[in-house]
């Protein structure tokens, strides 16, 4: 058994086989060398590792080599059972762990803050849910969902099938993932948790406990978001027995590539080594680095932050744009076109910036310098107000704790489907989830009425050029007849 986490088993065979083919009679077309100029000035040496399942390659719906090793050191280094690499990003992992434990009219309790390939999953799967409200962070950031609304859930829901929460949240907030895996499993629930803002969090002790070692069954995570695994990447995790691996294989098979990119799986091979052999030195170099930063700004009382006391992680800042009076449109546009620092998400009060183990002293020392700019600006008086008079309504205040069960998307392609703009839909029933992204989380779910709230928030991001899916491009959603 292989367990040298300096072994990069895929990457190795790859440079092994680009250093012998001499001729390729094969696919791809492109033969490693056939692009347009530009693209191939750009792409280089990773051109080598664009090929198709050939001998010492390796399968990855049936893998007994190179992916077989490298998928073996990957569950070891992040503490799990058995890892299964997905190109498909964790959106493919969300439908796969979900259509490997539910079925038709099986119920499952989750977080109202789970990604839209959740709730796909679920419909793909004709199974129901129940929606549960994760704490609030400021005035519309979802937190962690809280030990006391699972335990609610499970005794009202006690025949589930499946626990389905986010942790950490796109915004960096974790929850207390051992105890509310040990309220789910009590009563046999299977417990899938989306760590894909998270995949660093075994690496390192001083961060929050990833969902791998407080025994969640199934946790799937991005290598792309947080570690150096290429764009569109993903891990599904097994820990224990008590989901079918053989129906994991089965799914994945369905959902994933008959053709996958070598490249992106390599990339997870390689990003797996870089952490498991570095990770923790340089986890905690940036952290102090970070750290530094804070306190510097704190010294000159710039302290723009959103104030919790909830666990969370330290490479996630969530900046109140109100602080420099301005909205969170404003300033990400003020960051890019001032400074060329881009951001990871804006809206109408908060920027999201995302650092990881790759960020730089030089990264740090812009951004501080930027919001110390901006921080003087305000304090002088000239950077103006650009925070909106109207007041926003709060369209999450008024969702239950505990919802309803949430009715199938059925009604989605049917004659009872009825499209209207925005703001002719207040009152009604939506058919199909509505979400802005990034970073594509529903505002509303089937069956939810769009209320007033709603509507102006949905079409201020419209109107901010933000992509919301579930709107067409006449903004008009379908609504239940």
């Amino acid at each position: 058994m292989i367990k040298d986490q300096h072994r990069t088993p895929l990457v190795e065979a790859l440079c092994r086989h680009a250093k012998g083919e001499k001729v390729s009679l094969h696919i791809p077309g492109h033969k490693m060398h056939g692009f347009w100029p530009l693209f191939k000035d750009r792409v280089g040496a990773f051109a080598d590792f664009d090929v198709t399942e050939l001998p010492g390659l390796d399968d990855l719906h049936h893998p007994v080599e190179a992916i077989a090793d490298a998928s073996m050191l990957a569950a070891q280094a992040f503490g799990s059972d058995e890892a299964f690499f997905l190109v498909g990003g964790s959106t493919v992992g969300n439908l796969a762990a979900i259509m490997s434990v539910a079925s038709e009219d099986d119920l499952l309790l989750v977080g109202r803050n789970a990604h839209q390939s959740v709730w796909n999953a679920i419909h793909l799967a004709r199974a129901t849910s129940i929606a549960l409200m994760p704490e609030l962070e400021g005035e519309s950031v979802f937190g962690g969902i809280s030990p006391s609304t699972v335990r609610e859930a499970v005794h009202r829901y006690p025949k589930a099938v499946a626990l389905v929460i986010t942790s950490p949240t796109y915004h960096g907030f974790a929850s207390d993932l051992r105890e509310i895996v040990r309220i789910a499993h009590e009563v046999g629930m299977v417990v899938i948790v989306d760590e894909a803002h998270g995949a660093h969090f075994p690496f390192l002790d001083s961060l929050p406990v990833s969902a791998i070692h407080a025994g969640a069954d199934l946790v799937i995570q991005s290598p792309h978001k947080m570690l150096g695994g290429f764009t569109q990447t993903g891990i599904l995790h097994v820990v224990g027995q008590d989901v079918s691996r053989e129906r994991i294989r089965y799914v994945l098979r369905i959902l994933q590539s008959s053709s996958p990119s070598y490249l992106l799986l390599a990339s997870i091979d390689a990003a797996r080594a870089h952490m498991a052999v570095n990770g923790r030195s340089m986890l905690q170099q940036v952290i102090a680095s970070l750290e530094r930063s804070l306190t510097r700004l704190q010294l000159h009382g710039c302290a723009p932050f959103l104030h919790s006391s909830a666990p969370k992680d330290p490479f996630k800042w969530n900046i109140d744009a109100h602080a420099f009076s301005l909205d969170g449109f404003a300033l990400a546009e003020q960051l890019r076109q001032n400074d060329g620092i881009y951001v990871e998400l804006a809206d109408e009060r908060y920027v999201l910036l995302s650092w990881s183990y790759a960020s730089t002293d030089r990264d740090i020392e812009l951004t501080e310098q930027a919001f110390l700019r901006l921080w003087g600006r305000r304090q002088q008086g000239a950077q103006g107000s650009h925070v909106a008079d109207r007041i926003v309504v709060n369209h999450l205040s008024a969702i239950p704790r505990i919802s309803a069960p949430i009715i199938p998307m059925k009604l989605l392609f049917s004659d009872r489907a009825v499209k209207r703009e925005i703001q002719d839909a207040v009152g009604y029933a939506v058919v199909d989830h509505i979400a802005v992204y990034p970073p594509g989380i529903p505002i509303l779910l089937p069956g939810e009425l769009v209320t007033q709230g709603v509507c102006d928030f949905l079409q201020e991001m419209v109107g901010h050029g933000i992509r919301v899916d579930g709107i067409d491009e006449l903004q008009r959603v379908n609504c239940a007849d």
